[in-house]
């Protein structure tokens, strides 16, 4: 009988961790991330390596060589439940970009025309450089951002994009200006 009392003691903890982790599986994600990784992404190419603090309840995706890393913001299924659907998705790159944002800003209007867009644009320093930052609105998404921000005058560089919900706009600029480059 005391056997058996166990067993069913055992089982029942092991389905109620199994069903918080299933809840809470996003957040679990940046918990184990945050065990192997640390606050801190890296990236790095031939031209330097770039520190990034990453959030708490963020968790990162690394490409095979390091140059990309997509950090990921989703609530779990009970936080959805209870309404909270904010998510986001912020990738920071050391990837040569095709042109610089100087150039791509004389481009705009045409882009905004064939897009069905309006962009509005901000200049800032991440991780020591001129940045230059497109935020593009689209009137049928009204609550998405996406954002993109690449260095202002050179193809080379740390360059950030930003895709979600427009509530978690700050804690991507947060994330821009925390960026620091290692020489």
């Amino acid at each position: 009988m005391r056997i058996r009392k166990r067993n069913f003691v055992g089982c029942a903890i092991a389905l109620l961790i199994g069903c918080l982790v299933l809840a809470f599986l996003p957040e679990t994600m940046a918990i184990a991330w945050h065990m192997r990784y640390g606050r801190t992404a890296k990236l790095a190419n031939y031209a330097g390596s770039y520190d990034m603090r990453v959030p708490v309840l963020w968790w990162g995706l690394y490409d095979e060589g390091r140059w990309d890393i997509t950090l990921i913001n989703e609530r779990g299924y009970l936080r959805r439940s209870l309404g909270d659907h904010r998510w986001a998705r912020v990738t920071f790159s050391v990837k040569p970009e095709p042109v610089p944002g100087i150039e791509r800003e004389s481009a705009l209007p045409q882009a905004d025309r064939l897009m069905g867009t309006s962009t509005t644009t901000s200049k800032l320093i991440m991780a020591g450089q001129p940045t230059i930052c497109f935020n593009a609105h689209n009137a049928k998404y009204p609550d998405i951002a996406d954002i993109d921000c690449v260095p202002e005058t050179t193809t080379r560089g740390l360059s950030a994009s930003f895709l979600g919900d427009r509530s978690l706009t700050s804690e991507f600029f947060a994330l821009l200006r925390g960026a620091t480059k290692n020489y």
